[in-house]
């Protein structure tokens, strides 16, 4: 299949301070049932990874209404999607007879829903045992240096797979926006495809990240040098996910 039939979608979530039991209950039984529309290949949930060390930019930190957490979204689910991506997202967000729905337990106005196509093949592989957690970079590249933030990336997430712990890493350019939160939008920086970020990035790491942050820092030096100004430092998102049983 080619690249341009291979996408996901993103789902970024929070639940309503007291409700956690039964936003829990509906989100499993939701992303199973997401997972079982036509297109969809799988799916799987992730939380947010207990360690700080995260980049968020500090727009997003500004307007992020859970205070309590370390960037705004504090769970995520990954659905795998391939063919037509239309088709498949009309068939997940119009189906009429999902068991459950989040009622107030879901945060609904920190709600991000966006998918991407990938570019590139995927490097690496890996089973979902063996990941430990999901690495997500989000950036932007800078007006008229879109040819020179493709060319370095295009090495560069080969570079970081090859590091030791790293099992796979997969490119994508944004598709879709089905859902961004009124306190994104009005950021004002949103792309062409209605989403605040155009590039994604995502690792599975089958190490803790003290050892991956380690064995990326030794690695570093060996990395091939980012073109200067290509890239949108203050649009960059480096955040991590633990997956969920």
């Amino acid at each position: 299949m080619d690249n341009s039939d291979r996408h996901v979608m993103l789902v970024f979530t929070n639940p309503v301070i007291g409700q956690e039991d039964l936003y829990h209950q509906w989100h499993d039984i939701h992303t199973r049932e997401v997972a079982s529309c036509e297109g969809v290949v799988s799916g799987r949930r992730y939380r947010m990874s207990p360690d700080a060390d995260l980049l968020t930019p500090n727009w997003m930190r500004t307007h992020a209404d859970r205070s309590d957490l370390a960037m705004p979204f504090e769970f995520l689910a990954v659905y795998e999607i391939e063919g037509h991506l239309p088709s498949v997202i009309q068939a997940i967000t119009t189906k009429d007879d999902y068991s459950m729905r989040p009622g107030d337990s879901l945060d609904h106005d920190t709600v991000a829903s966006w998918t991407f196509t990938q570019t590139g093949p995927q490097i690496g592989a890996a089973t979902p045992d063996e990941v430990d957690h999901l690495g997500i970079s989000l950036a932007n590249p800078t007006k008229g240096n879109l040819e020179w933030f493709e060319h370095w990336y295009t090495i560069h997430y080969r570079e970081v797979v090859a590091t030791p712990g790293f099992l796979t890493g997969r490119r994508y350019w944004a598709s879709h926006n089905i859902l961004t939160p009124r306190w994104a939008v009005d950021h004002g920086e949103v792309g062409p495809n209605g989403m605040p970020f155009q590039h994604l990035v995502m690792y599975e790491v089958g190490t803790p990240y003290a050892e991956a942050k380690a064995a990326l820092e030794e690695e570093r030096n060996n990395f091939t040098v980012f073109p200067n100004g290509a890239m949108d430092y203050d649009e960059i998102i480096g955040w991590r996910y633990a997956p969920l049983p």
